[in-house]
């Protein structure tokens, strides 16, 4: 009797491992994952990063510089802010930028603490970030309007002042005398910080609207321009 040299009669046949679809879906998810890893890594990698030192190198930022995604220009993006050693600021999803050599803006103030302000996209509108504090548990956070036009002593008081709106309302009707309420905001730079000069902005608002409704815009009130 011949034997053949590929089967063995007094062994079992070795039952085959079938392939089930999860172990497939799996295998797929992992190979989509690693893909998409190394693409962030390598974006993020081929990415300009900045460090900026102020204030005798107490406050740091860091960042990447990018293009933005809504207007093409450049921008900074993944934000950190460290005042002294501790981190007190990080934002992964804003687009931050300069404004004509006018930010970022940094100081230490005269009570210890640091100011920071810095320019972000928020929509289609330009705003301002402004940070205050000496560590992560002081720290204050405020949106001050993008500021436009010059700056300066206007009201020779020894504090220059800045001035922007904080939002964009569209006219009320064509061609009449009627607004939403809009006031521009008026901040001065003084030793304490940033700080709203609401006595400015009262003439303002007196000098060109019919009636007085607070210092923030609010569309709910249709005034009168003068």
């Amino acid at each position: 009797m011949s034997l053949s040299p590929f089967r063995n009669n007094d062994q079992a046949p070795v039952a085959k491992q079938r392939i089930k679809p999860y172990h497939l879906f799996l295998f797929a998810v992992l190979i989509v994952s690693g893909i998409i890893c190394n693409t962030q890594m390598n974006e993020k990698e081929q990415k300009e990063k900045i460090h900026w030192s102020f204030v005798e190198d107490q406050v740091n930022v860091y960042g990447y510089k990018m293009e933005s995604s809504s207007t093409g220009l450049p921008v900074i993006g993944n934000l950190k802010v460290a005042f002294g050693d501790e981190l007190v600021y990080r934002n992964d999803e804003s687009q931050f930028y300069t404004n004509n050599q006018l930010l970022p803006i940094s100081r230490k103030l005269k009570d210890g603490r640091y100011e920071f302000l810095m320019g972000f996209l928020a929509g289609t509108e330009s705003k301002i970030l402004l940070l205050t504090g000496s560590d992560k548990n002081s720290l204050k956070q405020d949106t001050l309007p993008m500021f436009a036009g010059p700056h300066a002593d206007f009201d020779g008081d020894g504090n220059h002042e800045f001035r922007g709106y904080l939002t964009s309302y569209p006219d009320y009707c064509p061609d009449c005398d009627s607004v939403f309420y809009n006031p521009i905001q008026i901040y001065e730079m003084r030793e304490a910080g940033f700080i709203m000069d609401k006595e400015a902005m009262r003439k303002w608002i007196d000098d060109n609207y019919s009636s007085f409704h607070g210092f923030k815009p609010d569309r709910k009130h249709v005034v009168g321009r003068k």
